[in-house]
């Protein structure tokens, strides 16, 4: 099993208006004849994503103010959402297995 590393910003707009930007960066795994039986015949390769983490907290808006504390929550929460539902069509370019 290989693994590669990218990342990627996400911006979101929080419930007061304020629009943030962060970093998340996300572990790939591919899998040579993953769901392959015992005798390893039938499998497929296949790219997952393994983990997927902010690279630092989020603090400030995309304007240098200081975020309290549930803004700091509601942006993380809806940026990580947001990575992970993202197609990360960016692992073909970046994560040559």
């Amino acid at each position: 099993m290989n693994s590669r590393t990218i990342t990627k910003e996400f911006t979101v707009t929080l419930k007061s208006g304020r629009t943030v930007t962060a970093e998340v960066e996300s572990v790939w795994v591919r899998e040579v004849g993953y769901g392959a039986d015992a005798d390893g015949r039938r499998g497929i390769d296949a790219t997952f994503m393994d983990e997927c983490y902010l690279t630092h907290s989020v603090e400030v808006d995309d304007d240098d103010r200081y975020l309290l504390l549930d803004e700091q929550e509601e942006a993380e929460d809806l940026i990580m959402t947001m990575a992970e539902n993202d197609d990360w069509e960016e692992i073909e370019d970046e994560c040559e297995f």
